[in-house]
């Protein structure tokens, strides 16, 4: 009997829902799990399971097997980045649509465009519900878009998206992370009499990692908020880094995402809560995230040629003809700001082994030497090597022992023991971080010359 329980045993759930709407006994719903602090399906009744062949829940999940290649049309092997027709850096000519999105506005103005023009009849994206609660939503008005919040960086429970679909008739714009869109995306081909709307267009999302709740409970706490009362966190807008905001029924609270030892005094608090530490264990694992299965993919533009940029220019990746027309009315409409850009350029922004996914292909081949169960990714580039001690420890053993003991309740006790540890060593490491910053410099300014 295999079902979706071989996910949530090896922690491996990235909380998309496409499993409860895939089992055909409808014995699936979506749970916060409190010890993990992410969403996770639950299976009532497993007897179900012995005659459901084949495993729907497990045919529609992203942790499970995915053929990108298939999914994509993705054959040549030399586009290590994806399929792509176009790519571009570039930004909002309104300078409020362009803070609010902190990486340049790009996906609300492609947003709003589409429903002006009845491309689509509505935008399936994030809304927030309450607390940390945030849920795909449909909006149907062009400046309702506005409003949609900025990226999310703690766990979310997707499966409303696909409700949409079912519950909606029309042709919609899905906007999603990769293992999201890649969920709805097998969704639908394994369930394909359940969709009443139609996904017309897909705006893919970078994507580093999902953290666990506890990123944000134990950075609460830390800075002398109890994390019950949390009624909002954002992590976006204002700049082109954006702020940590953390808002309760009497106060609101913001800091740096980018903090400095010497000014800001949260700057340990901040980099121990949001690393590796508290990273969903398939985002360790994940070999699509630069969205290969999306019409349009856009991110943060983190390269050199920016860096004076206060107010934040998106990387854009156009997989299609279709998308980039989009793209080429708005920048004549002069509603954007568009400049040819290269592979080198998305590398640059975004580091090879993240856009290649290279540590994440070694570690899943590790693993599977080892005969743990691993997600199967299809590319037409596979990795064949293993990956070095270091990348091992930082992103498989460590976060390992640190979930073990943050989900059995010594998650804040280890906290504050890595922040002193931080404040012990800091002095010890700050001329080795000048110098590789010195260093990182003078190489760029003779990349210029």
């Amino acid at each position: 009997m295999r079902n979706v329980t071989l996910i949530t045993e090896n922690d491996l759930c990235i909380s998309c829902g496409a499993c409860r709407h895939a089992c055909p006994s409808a014995e699936i719903s979506m749970t916060m799990n409190s010890s993990k602090g992410f969403y996770e399906p639950v299976i009532a009744n497993t007897s179900s399971c012995v005659s459901c062949e084949p495993s729907l829940c497990l045919e529609v999940c992203p942790s499970y097997r995915v053929d990108f290649v298939h999914l994509a049309g993705w054959t040549e092997a030399d586009r290590k980045i994806g399929p792509w027709y176009a790519l571009y850096t570039g930004h909002s000519t309104a300078s409020n649509i362009r803070a609010r999105a902190s990486s340049g506005g790009i996906i609300r103005e492609i947003g709003r465009y589409c429903l002006e023009q009845g491309v689509v009849d509505g935008v399936i994206t994030l809304r927030h519900v309450q607390g940390l609660d945030y849920e795909p939503s449909l909006y149907t008005e062009v400046e309702d878009v506005l409003t949609t919040p900025g990226s999310i960086y703690h766990n979310v429970n997707f499966e409303q998206a696909i409700s949409i679909l079912k519950s909606k008739t029309g042709r919609f714009l899905l906007i999603a992370t990769p293992c999201q869109l890649t969920s709805v995306r097998k969704w639908q081909l394994s369930c394909p009499d359940q969709s009443l709307g139609q996904v017309t267009l897909t705006i893919g999302l970078v994507c580093g990692w999902m953290f666990s709740r506890y990123s944000v409970f134990h950075f609460a706490k830390a800075v002398g908020i109890e994390p019950a009362n949390l009624q909002n966190v954002t992590y976006r807008g204002g700049d082109r880094v954006g702020a940590l905001r953390l808002e309760t029924l009497e106060q609101t609270w913001s800091f740096s995402r980018r903090p400095r030892y010497r000014t800001d005094k949260h700057t340990a608090l901040y980099k121990i809560a949001f690393s590796r530490t508290y990273n969903n264990k398939r985002c360790l694992l994940c070999v699509d995230h630069l969205n290969y299965l999306a019409d349009i993919v856009i991110g943060d533009a983190w390269l050199e040629a920016f860096k004076k940029d206060k107010l934040g220019t998106s990387i854009i990746i156009v997989r299609n003809s279709r998308m980039d027309a989009v793209l080429q009315e708005l920048d004549t409409l002069g509603r954007i700001n568009l400049k040819l850009a290269t592979e080198a350029d998305i590398i640059e922004s975004q580091s090879a082994d993240l856009a290649y996914g290279i540590s994440a292909q070694r570690i899943v081949r590790k693993m599977k030497q080892r005969s743990q169960f691993v997600p199967v990714f299809e590319l037409p580039h596979p990795d064949t090597g293993l990956p070095t001690f270091n990348v091992w420890y930082k992103n498989y053993l460590k976060p390992l022992v640190f979930r073990y003991l943050t989900w059995n309740g010594w998650g804040y006790g280890l906290y504050n023991l890595r922040i002193f540890w931080y404040h012990l060593t800091f002095w010890i490491r700050l001329p080795f971080l000048m110098a590789r910053k010195r260093l990182r410099a003078i190489l760029f300014d003779r990349r210029a010359d």
